[in-house]
């Protein structure tokens, strides 16, 4: 004949008590690994679109060195060679376009892009750009935008977000004014000397 063991009310509560604690450190566990997916997600696509932003900042850098040179506005049949270029080097173009800039990558202006807990070399872009010989007043702009995690106390970079931009200017030479026309954004393309980057002149079309 088999014993039956009682057990006590107050054994029992405990148990269940337990089981309850148990229940309830699980989902709170589970819910503090959502939450840190959730914020490590939201911190990649944040840092996506400062690198998008970095990008644009190129654009804009551009067509603030368009505006302050004057060859910009020249009139004539093939003015638009003595505009100012961004390419490898001072004979991309060839002989007849005497205004390269070698491509090279910029930071940010730091006071504006370094936030809290940020270095200030975490933004920066390159820029290349060339003309449209079927649209004379058309400059286009290719532009990659690059930010980066970098801890602040060892300098390495722990992850790198890049993204990239082709936006069409357009010059006014009466007015002398220079206006963001379109952009599109673009898959990242490589930036060595010979990548198309550099090679692919993608143009944007009404």
């Amino acid at each position: 004949m088999k014993k039956i063991i009682f057990v006590p009310r107050g054994i029992a509560g405990l148990v269940v008590v337990i089981l309850v604690l148990g229940f309830m450190m699980a989902i709170s566990t589970s819910y503090v690994a959502m939450i840190r997916v959730e914020t490590s997600g939201n911190d990649a696509m944040g840092n996506q679109d400062r690198a998008r932003f970095a990008a644009f900042a190129g654009v804009s850098y551009v067509l603030a060195q368009l505006q302050a040179t004057s060859s910009t506005f020249l009139n004539g049949p093939g003015s638009y060679t003595e505009r100012v270029y961004f390419a490898t080097g001072p004979l991309a173009f060839g002989p007849s376009f005497p205004t390269i800039a070698t491509s090279q990558y910029l930071f940010l202006d730091s006071p504006l892009a370094a936030q809290e807990g940020e270095t200030a070399s975490a933004s920066l872009f390159r820029v290349c750009s060339y003309y449209d010989t079927a649209t004379p007043s058309a400059y286009y702009v290719k532009s990659i935008g690059v930010f980066r995690d970098i801890d602040i106390d060892t300098g390495t970079i722990i992850a790198t977000w890049q993204a990239q931009v082709l936006a069409r200017l357009r010059v006014a030479t009466p007015t002398k004014t220079i206006s963001l026309e379109s952009y599109i954004p673009m898959q990242l393309e490589p930036d060595d000397p010979t990548g198309p980057f550099f090679t692919n002149q993608k143009k944007i079309y009404p």
